[in-house]
């Protein structure tokens, strides 16, 4: 027979009803055995000495059952049970000790009305599904006390949606005695109480939240600034300042809640874009008592009305004052200032917004008027630069690229003509007119670097063109308009192939899954998806704009058209795989990662 309980020697008697003898068994608990019988001796009354005895034995012991496993008596309430170190049955004890009376059995969860998002301590807010291992890794750790016993079990309990509770039955094992470890379980009860993040508190501000609106403009048909200005917002985190974007018809607004934060997006635009602003402010509430007063500032921001790849005719004052440069001129670049190149002799001029004011001028064509035209014949021209015999330019063939830079050059007569461009007689025709008519053109282009026979290229049909320009009247007499003005070289079969991008950009509206949809609005929604494609072709072929901005990696593979690989052109756009960053996304598996070390902390 054995015992598990173990304490010092220990002598109980029990009357042996087989034999005859007045004889009692000596039981042994530290060695968990009987011991030999003994006859007591010197014992005058053995009734009187068994009864005070017995009544200080924890159980009286029987024999094992048919399993092998020792059994006996309840001290408390008297049943059969497996014998243990208290010799308390399982229900005695949990009337005598409570485990779970150490944590709270109730809490309050904060669920944000807007996002559906449950708060953490001081960590912020975090995204969790219904019963999953996230939201139940929370409700762990807004249980007070519950590090005092050891966690066995956890799961939810079903509740009604709407009842705004979450049920949680726990587990749990605690050491009530010396070795002795009682397991009970228990639901914990979480009631679900509204609150609004500081996002959604941002996003759902009403009117009198703010006190400063910056009003952003241009005016022009298309969306492409807007588009690139989304971008620079995103990569610099200006949206953390506002409270709210709201698109307009010809721009947006940005609402802020102070002044100053305002001003800081004013300075960050005068680094990005070439504008004005005007301000003006509005009384709202004042106290005469203590000489305050609550205004409402109001800024309203202008864009220079010119884009990339804009034909332009510059006022004849200013083509002066820019180096004596054309006053026909294309626009190559827009920032914090506006560049200019002649189509006709590669000179370049920067202008600044300052000097754009005092005498603004319009576009005379923008990029959706662009026609595409097919290069037949082409041929460098002399450009006169003045530099050492035998640079870099001096051998550069027909249709090889070459890295564009800053700088310029000049010429014999002083001008500064463009480093990264070449000039070229280049014989082109309209692409609807082949195997149509004979009718071609020969123009001065600044695109001898990229062009060779058989390219197609985009450019101004000025033949065809009915331009009402104020300073394009008073152009001298003498000086005639070119026919046609190529402004870039695309790219038809690389793009036929190469449907897909491995790339994406961000948005500033969360579910949108396309740049400057949430951002921007037009009524032509075909009109947006060609500003949108225009500029994203502009990113594919300018690597100093792609610099400005983050580029993603897409999940989206390129097409898999099984066509030749000798047809796409040698010179086409690849953004590199390398230069793109990789996008954050939390799936179902990094949820239950999250929950697994919220686990190992408890």
């Amino acid at each position: 027979m054995t015992c598990e309980f173990n304490a010092t020697k220990f002598h109980f008697w029990l009357k042996e009803e087989e034999e005859r003898e007045q004889g009692y068994y000596s039981f042994d608990f530290k060695h968990n055995k009987f011991s030999e019988i003994q006859i007591l001796q010197n014992v005058v009354d053995h009734e009187q000495l068994l009864k005070p005895v017995i009544l200080q034995t924890i159980c009286i012991m029987e024999l094992a059952d048919d399993d092998g496993i020792p059994t006996g008596l309840c001290c408390v309430c008297g049943v059969s049970m497996p014998a243990n170190k208290v010799n308390t049955c399982a229900l005695c004890l949990q009337g005598e000790h409570d485990v779970t009376a150490d944590f709270s059995k109730s809490g309050v969860l904060n669920r944000c009305k807007g996002c559906e998002r449950y708060a953490k301590d001081t960590t912020g807010w975090i995204k969790c599904e219904a019963e999953s291992k996230t939201l139940l890794a929370l409700c762990l750790k807004k249980i007070k006390g519950l590090q005092k016993v050891s966690l066995v079990d956890a799961c939810f309990i079903w509740t009604e949606a709407h009842s705004k509770r979450i049920k949680v039955k726990l587990v749990v094992q605690k050491e009530v005695t010396n070795e002795v470890v009682l397991q009970q379980s228990c639901v914990v009860e979480f009631v679900i109480q509204g609150r609004m993040c500081e996002d959604c508190h941002l996003e759902e501000a009403n009117m009198g939240s703010y006190n400063s609106i910056v009003q952003v403009r241009q005016k022009v048909d298309h969306k492409r600034t807007f588009l690139f200005l989304e971008q620079l917002i995103l990569k610099h985190g200006q949206d953390k300042r506002t409270v709210k974007i709201e698109p307009q018809p010809h721009g947006i607004d940005f609402f802020f809640c102070a002044k100053n934060d305002a001003m800081h997006f004013i300075d960050f635009l005068d680094t990005v874009v070439c504008h004005r602003y005007r301000t003006s402010k509005k009384i709202i509430s004042q106290d005469i008592h203590c000489n305050t007063a609550t205004w409402n500032f109001t800024y309203a921001v202008e864009i220079v009305p010119l884009c990339k790849d804009d034909l332009v005719c510059l006022p004849r004052t200013t083509a002066q004052r820019l180096g004596c440069i054309s006053q026909i001129v294309v626009c190559i670049q827009t920032s914090n200032l506006l560049r200019f190149i002649d189509p006709v002799s590669c000179q370049v001029c920067d202008m600044i917004g300052e000097k754009y004011w005092p005498r603004p001028f319009m576009a005379l064509q923008s990029s959706p008027r662009l026609i595409p035209f097919v290069v037949i014949d082409i041929q460098l021209e002399d450009m006169d630069f003045r530099e050492k015999p035998g640079s870099s330019l001096a051998n550069v063939k027909p249709g090889k690229r070459k890295g564009k830079s800053e700088n310029s050059f000049l010429n014999s007569k002083g001008n500064n003509l463009s480093k990264g461009h070449l000039l070229a007689s280049v014989t082109v025709a309209r692409d609807s007119d082949l195997g149509v008519n004979d009718t071609k053109f020969t123009v001065l282009s600044h695109l001898g670097h990229l062009l060779k026979p058989g390219d197609s290229v985009l450019g101004y049909d000025i033949t065809n063109m009915n331009l009402n320009d104020t300073y394009l009247d008073d152009l001298k007499s003498g000086v005639e308009l070119p026919d046609v003005v190529l402004i870039r070289k695309q790219f038809p079969k690389y793009r036929k192939k190469n449907a897909k991008r491995n790339w994406k950009l961000k948005s500033l509206v969360e579910f949108g899954d396309t740049a400057g949809f949430g951002m921007v609005q037009n009524e032509k929604k075909d009109t947006l998806e060609f500003d949108r494609e225009q500029f994203m072709r502009d990113l594919e072929e300018d690597e100093e704009l792609r610099s400005k901005i983050n580029m993603y990696k897409s999940s989206a593979q390129q097409g898999n058209d099984e066509s030749d690989d000798s047809d796409v052109e040698d010179d086409a756009p690849v953004v590199a795989l390398e230069t793109l960053l990789d996008d954050l996304q939390l799936t179902k598996a990094v949820d239950e990662d999250i929950a697994n070390e919220s686990d190992d902390e408890l």
